[in-house]
């Protein structure tokens, strides 16, 4: 399954985002989930990680690779979504590790999508991804992370690594010109993650209910779904550009090569850790940052994330319907943007903690007709398809496929 000699078994991985910390124990035979932890449980992420060893028996790890939600950009991280801070040469001697690879969430999701059966992918729109050409990611959690791939040489692929989610939020129309004058007054810069993320939801919430730009709550009327469709239906689509959400046909998996085969990934893109710059992601109390967002932002009473969402889901509560359904538009803007910018004719993928919880009410939304709606380069849109991952431990397959070829690269085998 994985490159590398026994002895340098167990390794662990870790996928750590503003709000859980989830661990896993990599073998040659498997990957095999430990523990997710609440990071607001534990002072230290070395904290953490040796509650984590612990509960999986205390195995003798020696090489250790870790996605988190931030950049990563030398030895000091200071994590953006929540207050852990740490050396990664020290939290590296402090554990008794020979090797520890920190790299940022979405790159290691990044490096996933080759890895990702077809089964574990719902298209939601467009045609046939185009081969070798690149590829964008996306995903609203606790914060927007945001990557992509770029074919390189001899099949390989090369991840980026950045912090799309920070650039500024694009109104769409007079209706989220008036949205951003409302979080503009509240946090200055408004990027695209103070919407497209868990804390964004309740801003929309928050501002709908402020600015009583919402019907009056209730059940949908005439057997309509909120989100699209006939009452206990879920719709296709469209039959032109938008086919039922699915998995991909045919057992092919989108970047190319049948399913259970995955191209092999390129090396190009671990750069050596350095201390983060001042400025780079806009939450958080650096320089040129402006605070997260977070229940301190909002009335003690506002609803979780979590509870919007499902309350639009079943349909009740039309403003955290119109709060869900105004999210998927404005995703639909953002991954547009994304697309257009990297040339992602390969597709353009989902990840995050929001959007697969949504399930086929993410396909009747107004993301696809959003996605689409770029002027004179809709038609260019309209091809590009769009998938939803449902794969339970994405970034583990990212995080093991860097650590690989960290270790082959050191000569440590």
């Amino acid at each position: 399954m994985r490159t590398g000699h026994a002895d340098t078994f167990p390794r662990l991985l870790a996928d750590i985002g503003g709000t859980n910390a989830r661990f896993a124990l990599q073998t040659p035979e498997r990957i095999a989930p430990i523990v997710t932890l609440a990071c607001a449980d534990f002072a230290t992420l070395q904290d953490a990680i040796t509650q984590a060893l612990q509960r999986a028996g205390g195995p003798a790890v020696r090489h250790a690779a870790i996605a988190i939600a931030n950049p990563v950009q030398g030895d000091t991280v200071r994590m953006t979504n929540h207050h852990w801070a740490f050396s990664i040469a020290a939290l590296r001697d402090a554990m008794g590790w020979d090797t520890l690879l920190v790299l940022n969430d979405f790159t290691a999701l990044a490096l996933a999508l080759p890895e990702l059966p077809p089964e574990h992918l719902r298209q939601i729109g467009g045609g046939a991804p185009v081969a070798e050409t690149a590829i964008a990611l996306l995903g609203p959690g606790t914060g927007l992370g945001v990557s992509g791939l770029i074919p390189g040489p001899g099949g390989t692929w090369l991840p980026l690594s950045g912090e799309g989610g920070h650039v500024s939020f694009a109104p769409f129309d007079g209706r989220e010109i008036d949205l951003w004058r409302y979080a503009q007054a509240r946090f200055g810069h408004v990027s695209a993650e103070r919407l497209l993320s868990g804390p964004g939801l309740q801003l929309i919430h928050a501002w709908l209910g402020e600015s009583g730009d919402h019907p009056a709550a209730g059940p949908p009327q005439g057997g309509v779904h909120p989100l699209g469709g006939q009452q206990g239906q879920s719709p296709s689509v469209g039959a032109v550009h938008h086919p039922a959400a699915g998995p991909p046909q045919g057992g092919v998996h989108p970047l190319g090569g049948q399913q259970g085969q995955s191209p092999s990934v390129g090396a190009v893109h671990h750069p050596a850790a350095g201390p983060p710059q001042s400025g780079v992601r806009p939450l958080g109390g650096q320089q040129g940052q402006s605070p997260s967002v977070g229940a301190d932002h909002h009335p003690a009473a506002a609803l979780s994330p979590a509870d919007i969402t499902a309350r639009a889901l079943q349909g009740g509560d039309l403003r955290c319907v119109q709060t869900v359904d105004l999210f998927c538009a404005l995703l639909g803007t953002a991954a547009a943007n994304l697309a257009l910018t990297l040339g992602a004719t390969g597709g353009v993928f989902i990840g995050g903690g929001i959007v697969p919880k949504m399930g086929a009410a993410f396909a009747r939304s107004g993301f696809r007709a959003r996605f689409e709606s770029k002027g004179r380069f809709s038609g260019y849109l309209a091809h590009i398809p769009v998938f939803v991952i449902h794969h339970p431990d994405p970034a583990f397959l990212g995080a093991a496929k860097a650590l690989d070829h960290q270790l082959i690269s050191s000569t440590l085998l």
